[in-house]
């Protein structure tokens, strides 16, 4: 047993003494190097690890306010408009604005191929969603919904006149908006 705590002991010193030599190889050579490492980070973590998507980056969609004409009866888009809901098929079936198209986002997977080409032949997109719905706050739960971010990547995705609604359907429902029940995503 003491022959077996003496041997972890010496294997114990060995790979400190490993990673000492490690350390040290590593700073020499951050040293010499031309472009140095920094070993202290200059900045706040959240400065570098929340980076604009570089593909995304000046591509930023608009937020827009759809007016509903007629008592809410109709909503006016422009001409060529397709509208989309960003939100799961479930949520879409309970209620969605009249006409729209669902196309689920998941910031994850991103855009499927197939729905871009959907929406390429429409001249102006309009997405909404119904914000961040398990924010209890109503400022930060329309902080950069995902409709938002739906919108910015069908942008950089390379459809030229796409925003989202601003507030989602909430608001489109109490600015008199009508919305719809069941159809085909």
């Amino acid at each position: 047993m003491r022959t077996r705590m003496l041997q972890m002991g010496r294997d114990s010193v060995r790979a400190v003494g490993v990673l000492l030599v490690a350390v040290l190889l590593a700073l020499v050579f951050n040293a010499v190097r031309t472009n140095r490492l920094d070993l202290v980070a200059r900045e706040s973590f959240e400065s570098l690890i929340f980076q604009p998507c570089p593909e995304t980056e000046g591509t930023s969609a608009e937020a827009v306010v759809l007016k509903p004409e007629g008592g809410g009866e109709t909503t006016a888009f422009p001409e060529g408009t397709v509208v989309v809901d960003a939100r799961p098929a479930s949520r879409y079936a309970e209620g969605h604005v009249p006409g729209a198209v669902n196309v689920v986002y998941d910031e994850l997977e991103g855009v499927p191929d197939a729905a871009v080409e959907k929406l390429k032949p429409f001249k102006a997109v309009v997405v909404y969603c119904d914000g961040w719905e398990d924010e209890a706050d109503e400022t930060a739960r329309y902080t950069n919904p995902p409709s938002s971010l739906l919108a910015d990547e069908l942008k950089a995705r390379g459809l030229a006149n796409v925003s989202y609604m601003e507030g989602g359907l909430r608001a489109h429902v109490s600015r008199g908006g009508r919305i719809e029940k069941g159809g085909n995503p």
